[in-house]
């Protein structure tokens, strides 16, 4: 399951998130709820706070890829960002919420990759999207580019 984005269904154990979190081991979670995610540094604080990024974070697109591509400093089993009200995601050209989506896409791409699963540490990567209106959200998403798995 990792590196794809999921849809999460009703039931909290029959959802993906239930059987991820209910799994053994360590996750780590960061949670984002879309409304808090006015700009680029509300997005890049809370994944600042919610993964403890180091010191030297850059605050810009590059650099949350290559910490969320890196995460050592924080070892887990698996690493889950759980979106909140993701219908309210503005996939806009140039818009912040669309540059999170695509560097997320990029960094689950890279997390499922196989020279990325035959490390020393192998980890999951997944990126969860509330329920409420996903369909329509779904849809962009693919036409994006961006894998949905159900």
């Amino acid at each position: 399951m990792s590196g794809t984005f999921f849809r999460i269904t009703d039931g909290v154990t029959e959802s993906p998130a239930g059987r991820i979190l209910l799994q053994p081991g360590v996750s780590a979670v960061v949670m984002l709820d879309v409304d808090d995610l006015r700009g680029e540094y509300e997005i890049f604080d809370a994944f600042d706070k919610g993964f403890r990024f180091p010191v030297y974070f850059g605050w810009n697109w590059d650099a949350l890829y290559d910490c969320l591509s890196d995460l050592q400093w924080m070892p887990a089993d698996r690493y889950l960002v759980l979106v909140k009200d993701a219908e309210r995601l503005c996939l806009a050209e140039g818009h912040p919420h669309r540059l999170l989506i695509e560097t997320l896409h990029r960094v689950a791409r890279f997390w499922a990759s196989p020279i990325r699963q035959s490390a020393q540490r192998p980890a999951g990567f997944t990126v969860l999207l509330s329920r409420s209106a996903i369909d329509d959200l779904a849809r962009r998403l693919q036409n994006m580019g961006v894998t949905i798995a159900t």
